[in-house]
């Protein structure tokens, strides 16, 4: 499918996507976060200027809490999803931080060079990776968060976020 030509239905969902008439009367969350920018990534947009970069890494990183985990949305609710959502987004956007990066003076953490400027350290990368550590059990699974039972869909998304950070070789 992502041979084919662009169809008009593909432009008529770039547009929705990147629609910057009409405010989205939704509350923003990470798991639609995410698959909007994979949605502009197969498409080929992630660089449409349209894309306001630093305004999706700060909505991202005013959902990261104080133990390093991940609020879904403003309301709260913490699961390891929402990790791994936060640093897939961030990656998409050239702008996720590694555990061993040394930032500049200026707090430059990797960002595409076009939005440096806009972005200090976006997250702390440190925590993230320690609190998504913290949610692996006794049979070597993850939960959603620190003791819940292990799952093969947070098995898939702590394993995931880990990797996005260069971190697997902390398992």
């Amino acid at each position: 499918l992502a041979r084919q030509p662009p169809t008009d239905n593909d432009q008529n969902q770039r547009q929705f996507l990147l629609n910057d008439e009409t405010p989205c009367p939704h509350d923003g969350h990470l798991l639609y976060t995410l698959s909007a920018l994979q949605i502009l990534a197969i498409a080929g947009k992630l660089n449409d200027p349209r894309l306001d970069k630093p305004a999706i890494a700060a909505f991202i990183s005013s959902l990261q809490n104080e133990d390093g985990s991940f609020s879904g949305d403003e309301w709260g609710e913490v699961d390891t999803r929402f990790s791994y959502c936060a640093l897939s987004s961030l990656a998409l956007l050239g702008c996720l931080p590694l555990p061993n990066d040394d930032h500049d003076e200026e707090g430059n953490d990797g960002c595409d060079d076009k939005h440096k400027e806009a972005i200090k350290p976006v997250i702390d990368i440190k925590k993230a990776v320690s609190y998504i550590l913290s949610c692996r059990n006794f049979d070597g699974g993850f939960g959603s968060i620190p003791g819940a039972e292990s799952h093969a869909g947070q098995v898939f998304c702590c394993i995931g976020a880990l990797s996005i950070a260069h971190s697997l070789h902390l398992l």
